[in-house]
Parts: structure tokens; sequence; C-alpha cells
């Protein structure tokens, strides 16, 4: 079963979130949505807000990822600081964006909000980045630097979500099947372990050479997801439709024969039970 072959990574700043006081939730929000795409995420790093480490790793991103996704960091206070080092990083100046900063002074007088200029700095952006202009809301930016694909997002998690879901996500999904189309599903499977979804998957012959495979725990439920790469977007449906009845089928037939066995196969001796042993497995826990 092929595994991901689009590598990338997530970093996340800000202060409030190496303190404990705040969740970061954006980098679990992008990593489930990539998992689930079947893209990989092979590291996931949280930063305060200090200019050096924001350097460093994302000197390191490029050098081992094939995007990189950073949030948090774009907003107008000088700890603020996420385009300027990544202007230093990918060695190219600083600029403001007229688009950007016209944007900017539009939102503000459409709030009745004075205008201020630590404002400006929200126009910043390296020269050569696109702007990620959801109409409305916060931007962010992005741009391809030596093959590696960067992606620049603020760190209100309702702003993150919405641009990586519609400005993210699918153009990093369109560049890991080379151009080609990309489906992906995800099923919903009570009373089957992990192992045993993987023991289903593994009985799909030839189609597992083409299929990417993600496995995710959510009690009290199994998450599988299942993605295809390559080829006309409606053939990739149908091949998703014959592979979800297929694993629905494997899945009744191993619950079915779960069910028809013994009960006293298996014994486990319980504890503060004055009736003795309780059976092994419990099927209240449909293990």
């Amino acid at each position: 079963m092929s595994g991901a072959r689009f590598q990338g990574e997530i970093i996340t700043t800000g202060n409030e979130l190496i303190s404990g006081r705040v969740a970061d939730i954006n980098a679990r929000y992008a990593a489930r949505r990539l998992s689930e795409a079947g893209l990989g995420v092979q590291a996931i790093t949280i930063l305060g807000d200090a200019a050096p480490l924001l350097q460093e790793t994302l000197r390191l991103a490029l050098g081992r990822s094939r995007f990189v996704i950073v949030t948090g960091g774009l907003g107008p206070t000088e700890d603020d600081i996420t385009a300027a080092v990544a202007a230093g990083v990918l060695g190219r100046p600083l600029r403001s964006d007229d688009y950007l900063l016209a944007r900017i002074k539009a939102c503000l007088t459409a709030r009745g909000l004075p205008w201020e200029e630590k404002y400006a700095r929200l126009a910043l952006i390296p020269e050569g980045a696109g702007i990620l202009d959801p109409g409305g809301s916060a931007c962010g930016f992005f741009l391809c630097h030596e093959g590696v694909w960067l992606y620049f997002l603020p760190g209100v998690p309702r702003e993150m979500q919405y641009l990586f879901d519609h400005f993210v996500l699918p153009p990093l999904l369109q560049s890991a099947a080379g151009g080609e189309a990309v489906c992906s599903r995800t099923l919903r499977f009570f009373g089957l372990k992990e192992v045993e979804l993987e023991e289903l998957c593994q009985q799909l012959g030839r189609e597992q050479d083409q299929l990417t495979v993600g496995y995710y725990p959510r009690f009290p439920e199994n998450l599988l997801t299942l993605t295809l790469r390559g080829g006309e977007k409606n053939e990739l449906e149908q091949r998703l439709d014959t592979l979800t009845r297929t694993l629905a089928d494997l899945a009744a037939q191993l619950i079915s024969a779960r069910k028809s066995r013994p009960w006293n196969s298996r014994w486990a001796t319980g504890s503060g039970n004055a009736n003795g042993p309780w059976p092994w497995p419990n099927p209240a826990a449909g293990g």
C-alpha cells in the first residue's frame, strides 16, 4: 500500500501557545485535514515569538519538506515577526503590497476604525509572494521557493481554517498528484480495532498498490481514510465506491465470525466479583 509521497510540516507560533494558556488548535486541524487527504506530515513545531527560533526552523523545513504551513505572527504588533523572518530566510526583500494595504484600509473604514501606522505592518510580505484573500477576513500569503511550497496563515483558528480549506489544501493535493485528480473518502467503523481494519485493507488485492490509507482512532469509532490519485475524477469516485462496498462486506464477515466464536474460548479472571470470572472479549465493548 503506497505511503504518503508528498511530505510536509507545520509550524505554529505564539507565546500564548508555549505558555500552555492556549491550545494549539491550528496544528491539530491542519494535520488532521492533511492526513485525511493522504498527505504526509513529518513534523509539527510550536514556537514562541522569537525570530532566531523561527529562522532556524524554517531553514530546516526548507531542506526536508515539500511544503511548509506556518500559522501566527501576521498581526500589526511588534511581536508579529513571521513575514519579516520569512523574507530574511528566503533571501527576499520585504515589501508593502498595494492591494493588501488598500484592503486593510477598506476593512478599517467599514468597521469604523481609524487608521494607525501600525496597521501598515499587515501589508508587508516577501517579494514574489501571492495573497490568500478570503474576502472580509484576515489574509495570508504563499510562495514557492526552490520547489518547496510555503503557506503563511493567521493564527486565529477560524480564519486559519477557512484559508486552509479553500486556499491551501486544494493546491497541495494537485501538486502531490502532479496535476492529476485526487479523491478521498472517510469511512467510520464501530467495534473494529485499528489492527483489524489494517487486516481488512490487506485483502483489497491489487488496489493496495494505488491506495493511500489513514487510520484515525476517535472513540467510540475508528476512522479509515482512503485516497486515490491519477486518472479521471469520475473513475476514482467509482473505484472508491467499489472499495467502500468491499470493506463493508469484509467488516460484516469479520463481525459475524466474531459473534459465532465460542464464549468459553478465552477467559480472564475478574476482580471484586463473587460470581467468578468474566468472559473476554466483552461483547458490550465490541472487542
